[in-house]
């Protein structure tokens, strides 16, 4: 059965998709230079030579020249302490012409991520890491979710899948993607399980769910033991720590009549930051 399902899966093009979001992005940044005079700018900033995030990062700088928004790209040296950054953000704070932070993580050990994150201005944090948008995602009036559960929901939504009533499990409690997508779920009045490394008959819990969110950065770790799930959103990270924030998704449905998969959140978090920006997926 499980083969049937496989041969007829139909891939959903999540590069359409982004591309959709891309041109809604340019939409929103014309219509505000044309009412205020305005063009919204994304800072980014990239501490160190990880080639994986300096990737991430050019993806985002690319991204805001196809879609109109200005941008600036930060490069600070690996020797970088956490006051020199924090002199960085707190500028970047001040300056009324940046919209949007985007300080790329992780950062060098010798860094305190937290106090970078805690010191960027909630109103400017895009990656919606800063404890205020946290916990504004937590009372169910998120403004900034990070890019892959924001990418995920995109997915569900946009392609009319109902969420409303259904039992959702996600595995994996990360800040970056279990707990915020576990929340947007949760908004969308599924009803939601979180799962990690300590539950007890995993398998159980996921054959259980009709959604299905895996959000613990290994491969085809769920795919042997998720055969009732209706729909699986795989959220997994290359084997590599230093590349593990960038993530991609695939989302899958099982049905009696077909499976649907595709694998697009990573090219919609590439886009979500410049949304964001332009205020054209704030919620």
């Amino acid at each position: 059965m499980m083969a049937e399902q496989k041969s007829s899966a139909e891939i959903l093009n999540g590069r359409q998709l982004a591309e959709q979001i891309k041109k809604e992005v340019a939409e929103e940044v014309q219509r505000i230079r044309e009412h205020s005079g305005v063009q919204p700018c994304l800072a980014a900033v990239l501490v160190g030579e990880d080639a994986a995030s300096a990737v991430y990062v050019r993806n985002k700088v690319r991204a805001c020249a196809e879609t109109g928004l200005g941008s600036e790209h930060h490069t600070l040296p690996a020797t970088t302490s956490t006051e020199e950054l924090l002199d960085l953000v707190d500028d970047l704070n001040r300056r009324d012409d940046v919209d949007g932070i985007l300080v790329q993580l992780p950062l060098p050990k010798q860094i305190e991520e937290a106090s970078i994150i805690e010191g960027i201005d909630p109103a400017k944090d895009v990656d919606g890491f800063h404890p205020i948008n946290v916990g504004l995602l937590a009372m169910g009036r998120p403004r900034f979710v990070p890019c892959t559960p924001a990418g995920i929901m995109e997915l569900l939504e946009r392609n009319r899948i109902e969420i409303a009533g259904t039992n959702a499990c996600v595995v994996g409690r990360s800040q970056i993607v279990g707990r915020p997508v576990a929340s947007l779920l949760l908004r969308q009045n599924a009803t939601v399980t979180i799962c990690h490394s300590r539950t007890r008959d995993l398998a159980s819990a996921t054959r259980q769910a009709d959604i299905l969110v895996a959000a613990i950065g290994r491969a085809a770790f769920i795919r042997a033991m998720s055969g009732c799930s209706r729909w699986v959103a795989r959220a997994s990270c290359p084997a590599r720590r230093r590349e593990a924030w960038n993530c991609w998704s695939e989302i899958r449905l099982k049905s009696r009549e077909q499976t649907r998969a595709w694998s697009a959140a990573a090219r919609l978090s590439a886009v979500a930051s410049q949304a964001y920006c332009s205020g054209s997926m704030r919620t």
